[in-house]
């Protein structure tokens, strides 16, 4: 194998949902999940706005960062106390890591 070192790409990469198809994300989700031979019960989901709630009710975690939309933070079973881009995924990772762990006692 080459010795290649890593190089910062030139790009960033595309996004998973694009186009049409990022209107119906549940579609897309579950396209993913069967690909993966995996299930609802083994998602968690974040999102900040009204096109991410019926994912949010089919995950087993849902969470949101604080400036998200009301409709969504009155959903979720988890609000971060942090924006989008601002830690609210690490923060929605470490509570799902505290929940786990307290189920595994």
């Amino acid at each position: 194998m080459a010795d290649k070192k890593w190089q910062q790409p030139t790009a960033p990469p595309p996004p998973l949902f694009t186009g049409k198809k990022e209107r119906d994300l549940v579609k897309q989700v579950n396209d993913e999940l069967i690909e993966r031979g995996l299930g609802w019960d083994q998602v968690a989901y974040i999102g900040d706005a009204a096109n991410d709630l019926e994912c949010m009710k089919k995950a087993y975690y849902s969470g949101c960062p604080s400036d998200a939309i009301e409709s969504v933070r009155d959903w979720v079973n988890y609000e971060s106390d942090f924006p989008g881009g601002r830690g609210a995924v690490a923060d929605f990772c470490d509570y799902i890591y505290k929940e786990n762990d307290k189920e595994n006692r």
